[in-house]
């Protein structure tokens, strides 16, 4: 129930990894900027890290406590997750995600706003993904991603 703590906690994890675009991290931290926006939004990421759902329906909760703080982005839904395991979790970055999973002919039902639907489709990728490249040896989700990142850079060039 230590709301200020935890939510300072957050936007310096933001900030501190580069995988959240500045500006959807500078909207968080603006959102947070009442007792009851930091109750809401830690009280959902409690539940988006510990929660028993799946991580669809856990993504989708707390993507609509962060629209309801004003800062719904598809990056901060799934950070959190992410960061906390990324072998259960996917980072979804609207500018190449799905622009990655085009690339590899997947559909991932992309919408801009948060869903379960999309975000289900998005672990299935990557689960596919990392079984693709095993014998590179990921050490886990982040590989992945990296993998991802690299096939939505070379994409964006096509």
């Amino acid at each position: 129930r230590r709301f200020e703590p935890a939510c300072k906690a957050a936007c310096e994890a933001l900030s501190a990894s580069k995988l959240v675009p500045s500006a959807d991290a500078a909207l968080l931290r603006r959102s947070l900027d009442t007792s009851t926006a930091r109750a809401r939004f830690g009280t959902a990421l409690a539940d988006l890290l510990y929660g028993r759902q799946a991580p669809e329906s856990r993504v989708e909760r707390f993507g609509s406590a962060l629209d309801a703080i004003g800062a719904r982005r598809w990056s901060l839904a799934t950070f959190f997750g992410f960061v906390r395991s990324p072998d259960q979790h996917a980072l979804l970055r609207p500018g190449e995600t799905p622009l990655a999973a085009a690339a590899l002919r997947v559909d991932i039902a992309f919408r801009p706003v948060v869903n379960a639907d999309t975000y289900a489709r998005l672990l299935a990728l990557m689960r596919a993904l990392g079984r693709e490249i095993a014998e590179l040896e990921p050490a886990d989700g982040f590989d992945v991603y990296a993998f991802l990142r690299a096939i939505a850079g070379d994409a964006s060039l096509a």
